[in-house]
C-alpha cells in the first residue's frame, strides 16, 4: 500500500508566470521537511502581495534556498512512492515544475477531500445521499476548525502541509467516534 502525504507550497505570486520558492510535506507517520527556493534565473515574476502574506524575501531565497532542480529531487525522493494530497491545483503544478527541472517524472497530486472522503465512507454507507453528504461535511468541518485551533504558523510550506495533515487525523479520529 502507498504511503501518504500532504504537500503545500508557497510561490512568488499567482499569475500564470509564478514559480514555486518553498515546498513542504507531511508523510502519513507525520514526519516531513520543507526548503526554500533558489529562483531560476528566467524566473523574475514577483508579488509584493504574496510575500506579505508568506514572509519570504528574495534575499532569503537567494541566501538560504536550493536550487530547483535539487529541491525537485528532494522532493521526488520523498514523495514517489506517496499518493500526495494537496489543497490548491498550484501545489501540483509547482511540483511539476521543480521534479520537470531534476528530469524526473511527474507526481500526480490530488484534493485531500478524496482522502478524507474515504475515511467517511464507511460511516455514510447505506445513508440517503442527503444525509451522508451532510454528515460527511460536518466531520470535515468539525476537524477543519480543530486544526485551524492549533496552527501556530500559516502560509509556510511545512505549516500548510502540517494542517492538511491535521484533518485528516482529526477527520479519521470523528469518523472512528461516529462509528463507535
Amino acid at each position: 500500500m502507498s504511503r501518504i502525504a500532504f504537500l503545500d507550497c508557497e510561490a512568488s505570486s499567482l499569475d500564470a508566470d509564478s514559480y514555486p520558492i518553498e515546498i513542504g510535506w507531511i508523510l502519513d507517520d507525520g514526519t516531513g521537511a520543507s526548503c526554500l527556493i533558489r529562483p531560476e534565473e528566467k524566473w523574475v515574476d514577483w508579488s509584493f502581495e504574496s510575500a506579505k502574506v508568506h514572509g519570504i524575501s528574495p534575499v532569503m531565497l537567494a541566501r538560504d534556498g536550493l536550487s530547483a532542480a535539487d529541491a525537485g529531487r528532494m522532493a521526488y525522493e520523498a514523495l514517489e512512492d506517496c499518493v500526495v494530497h494537496a489543497d490548491s491545483s498550484w501545489d501540483g503544478i509547482w511540483l511539476h515544475k521543480l521534479t520537470h527541472l531534476a528530469n524526473l517524472p511527474t507526481i500526480r497530486v490530488w484534493h485531500p477531500y478524496d482522502l478524507y472522503s474515504v475515511e467517511i465512507a464507511p460511516l455514510v454507507a447505506g445513508l440517503p445521499r442527503s444525509s451522508a453528504e451532510s454528515l460527511a461535511a460536518r466531520i470535515i468541518r468539525r476537524a477543519e476548525e480543530a486544526s485551524d485551533r492549533q496552527r501556530t504558523g500559516r502560509h509556510r510550506a511545512l505549516d500548510d502541509a502540517r494542517y492538511l495533515y491535521d484533518v485528516w487525523r482529526g477527520v479519521q479520529a470523528l469518523a472512528a467516534d461516529a462509528a463507535g
